[in-house]
């Protein structure tokens, strides 16, 4: 039996608009051009709690969906893209906050009331294995309609990767990360409900603005993102690693300790600790050697890493400057004998 996947369709409503989109920029100080912050989606203030049958302006309506939805009442206005009641919420304290639907609701008459957990909470403590597999399910289906918006999942997500996920209007966003930096600076680098930290969203989605912005504030490119007890830990780095652009994965090089010393760093190329071995794996000669002008600890280190081309800057300096020298003096020295 395979799980419907199922995205929570847009209401007609009749609420009010969604604030105008403010177009500030965070300026990336390593680059000579703005990183433009990501485009905000187009939903209707309160459209969140109006797919689910409440009225987002009526005060009592907000509270039954705040009950319903176990969202703190903070999440539950960047959910419900009300950006300047956030603003007038956020407090440092809100930093603490998960957002976690509650697990267990009573079965209710109403099979259509969605954030009801229903029968399932049931299922899942039966000893019939088909029950039992129902309630799995049951729950996968509950839970996906509920914390998914498009293919981010907001289930366990603080305040921070909740902003990051939506993401928020560019002025909430900076003044949620500035806060952070002030206030709790904690939450910079400590991971969600899912594992996730909130640069380790960011970089997920793309979002420069805000990678700077978390840069600038203290954000770790090494913290930890524990996404299962077995799976080996992965940072933020390993990810830019992978796939980010050469000038994002700088930045986040040069955040880390790295970023502090100039004379030639001691670096253990089998732990890879900074994951500059496996990048410089998989890229370009030419963009091993920009590197290695970037950041001045690891040069030696880079011009002995492999590239792409799975030989190092090193080695090709060796085979073409005097081994190539010696072969040329011989193939002369053959042709005086001839």
């Amino acid at each position: 039996m395979s799980l419907p996947l199922v995205t929570p369709a847009t209401p007609v409503t009749n609420a009010q608009q969604p604030n105008a989109l403010i177009t500030t920029t965070a300026i990336n100080p390593t680059r000579s051009n703005q990183v433009v912050p990501p485009a905000l989606r187009a939903r209707p203030t309160g459209w969140h709690a109006k797919s689910f049958g409440f009225d987002w302006n009526i005060r009592a309506d907000q509270h039954k969906y705040l009950v319903k939805s176990g969202l703190p009442e903070v999440h539950a206005a960047i959910f419900n893209d009300d950006w300047d009641l956030a603003l007038e919420l956020i407090c440092p304290s809100d930093f603490g906050l998960l957002w976690l639907p509650p697990a267990s609701q009573s079965a209710t008459k109403n099979v259509d009331m969605l954030l009801d957990a229903g029968t399932w909470t049931v299922n899942l403590l039966s000893e019939n294995k088909k029950i039992q597999k129902d309630g799995v399910l049951g729950m996968a289906y509950h839970y996906h309609y509920v914390t998914f918006i498009g293919e981010n999942c907001h289930y366990g997500s603080n305040l921070l990767t909740l902003c990051l996920l939506k993401p928020a209007r560019p002025d909430v966003m900076q003044h949620v990360i500035t806060l952070a930096a002030k206030h709790a600076p904690q939450y910079l680098n400590l991971p969600d409900a899912l594992g996730r930290t909130p640069l380790w969203v960011a970089l997920e989605n793309q979002d420069q603005a805000s990678i700077q912005l978390l840069l600038k504030a203290g954000a770790n490119p090494l913290q930890a993102c524990k996404f299962s007890a077995e799976a080996k830990p992965k940072s933020p780095l390993s990810l830019a690693a992978k796939s980010a652009d050469k000038e994002l994965f700088r930045d986040l090089l040069r955040a880390t300790n790295l970023g502090k010393l100039s004379a030639p760093y001691e670096y253990d190329s089998d732990e890879d600790t900074l994951y500059v071995k496996s990048w410089a794996s998989g890229h370009s000669s030419e963009d091993v050697l920009w590197l290695a002008d970037q950041c001045e600890a690891l040069r030696a280190h880079l011009f002995c890493f492999n590239d792409i081309s799975g030989t190092s800057y090193y080695s090709r300096t060796v085979l073409e400057g005097p081994i190539s020298k010696i072969h040329e003096r011989n193939e002369n020295f053959m042709k005086k004998l001839n």
